[in-house]
């Protein structure tokens, strides 16, 4: 898939994709989400929490998703979710680091 720079499966196994020109919004929104990439798929792969805080997306999140200067941090991912001919599929639409936990209604969370 041209402009794509992953396909994998949330923790529910519905696909999600980051595309080339999420990354550079991420990238100019956020410059340390710069070299980021992989800890964004561990975070919607295994996160700690998913809230919901608008109809539609998600938000992935996981303290200490990266090593160094930001592993005190949550790594929040913004994921939306559409209904197309393929079935549910999500897309990545922003990634930040929070020092605290993103806001809205908790949906899950991982046990200790």
């Amino acid at each position: 898939m041209p402009g794509i720079i992953f396909e994998i499966p949330d923790k529910d196994g519905v696909p999600v994709s980051l595309s080339e020109s999420t990354l550079l919004h991420i990238r100019w929104r956020h410059p340390e989400m710069d070299n980021h990439a992989s800890a964004i798929q561990e975070v919607i792969r295994d996160p700690t929490l998913i809230t919901r805080d608008t109809p539609g997306s998600l938000h992935f999140s996981r303290l200490g998703a990266t090593k160094g200067k930001y592993h005190s941090l949550y790594l929040n991912v913004v994921v939306r979710y559409s209904l197309s001919d393929e079935g549910i599929k999500g897309q990545v639409k922003t990634a930040y680091f929070r020092s605290v936990p993103p806001k809205g209604e908790l949906l899950w969370m991982k046990r200790p």
